[in-house]
């Protein structure tokens, strides 16, 4: 089990986000941690420590952000869903998958969460003829990251892996 942990803490991690918004502290976390952090989040690896089933707690919305590697952590997730969500939104002219509803859902979701792209989406969206406003998130019991995902998620939800229903979030650990 030691080796395997090993093996995830040797390898280099691409966040696949820009990291302007996050501090030097937070970026060096990511790079050097990010690959084992996932390893963790989705159960490829099984926590050794009361601070790694901490941090599943955390990804599973069981437990509140403590430290700076889930702090960190939770803000890459944040960004990664609002990238997503932005994927969503520029997709929907050629989907079949998702909806404007499931868009305005997905943002809102990430605004309640404090994320400032998701604000400036909405302050964009209400440029036109609708003024649009943030809904609030529809379960409030709902673990955190469940609940930024607009459709499917709760029925192929385990342990903090962020599946949504047409398939594994981009940049997720495929293992």
């Amino acid at each position: 089990m030691k080796s395997l942990h090993k093996e995830f803490l040797g390898r280099q991690f691409d966040p696949h986000v820009a990291l302007a918004q996050f501090t030097a502290d937070e970026q060096r976390l990511l790079t050097r941690y990010g690959a084992w952090l996932n390893a963790l989040m989705v159960g490829a690896i099984t926590p050794m420590t009361s601070a790694q089933q901490h941090f599943m707690g955390m990804c599973s919305g069981r437990a509140v952000t403590y430290g700076a590697y889930e702090e960190a952590w939770r803000k890459y997730m944040l960004e990664r869903w609002y990238m997503f969500a932005l994927e969503m939104d520029q997709s929907l002219t050629n989907s079949d998958i998702y909806t404007y509803p499931d868009v305005l859902k997905c943002f809102s979701r990430l605004y309640a969460q404090g994320h400032k792209g998701a604000k400036d989406w909405f302050v964009k969206e209400s440029t036109g003829y609708h003024k649009f406003e943030p809904e609030p998130p529809d379960d409030p019991e709902a673990p955190l990251l469940m609940r930024l995902h607009p459709v499917g998620i709760r029925s192929t939800y385990r342990h903090g892996d962020l599946l949504d229903s047409p398939g594994r979030l981009p940049g997720s650990y495929d293992g």
